[in-house]
């Protein structure tokens, strides 16, 4: 972890972009529970390896990180805050593994490069404009797990073509699948 970087309780509240390696890769440490809102907001980051230990991801910590490719959440982690991971348009697979139930709004919104997508059986919710205007998302399986889908979910998903729902959603709301 490079001098300049700020981490309380556990929490990484600072990163400034400056900081970041010319690679682009950031390796967390073990140990690390959050990552406060905005941390790596509108920065090069390419590759971000997570801690086993992650518990939660705040509001906007990845948005507009355009040299972000891959998402890949650790077991363990239960939240992923609102816009987490909002215009990451070259993020091109995401995994969320069970233990994160429900997943905030606009959290992979215009997340335009996005083609693979794991959403792991546990997840109950599908937030709203979740992936708004994946143009590139085309199919997607949802897990047994899922109850509802909120609004506008899939909305602007012009390029999907497949999705299966589970036989348990008890809510689908209006405006899920607007303009696909």
């Amino acid at each position: 972890i490079p001098e300049g970087v700020v981490i309380k309780d556990n929490v990484l509240l600072k990163w400034d972009n400056s900081l970041i390696p010319a690679d682009g890769k950031i390796v967390l440490p073990e140990g690390l529970v959050g990552i406060a809102g905005e941390v790596f907001n509108q920065s090069r980051i390419e590759k971000i390896t997570f801690p086993t230990t992650l518990k939660f991801i705040g509001k906007d910590a990845f948005s507009y990180c355009n040299g972000l490719k891959e998402v890949v959440i650790p077991e363990g982690t239960d939240s992923i805050g609102e816009s987490a991971f909002y215009q990451c348009h070259y993020v091109t697979k995401v995994f969320v593994p069970r233990t994160v139930k429900k997943i905030e709004p606009n959290t992979f919104a215009l997340c335009s490069g996005l083609t693979e997508v794991t959403l792991q059986d546990g997840l109950e919710t599908i937030g709203q404009s979740m992936f708004y205007q994946c143009t590139s998302l085309a199919n997607i399986t949802l897990p047994a797990s899922i109850k509802t889908i909120k609004d506008n979910a899939f909305g602007k998903c012009t390029s999907l073509a497949a999705i299966e729902l589970p036989k348990d959603v008890k809510a689908i709301e209006r405006t899920t699948f607007k303009e696909c």
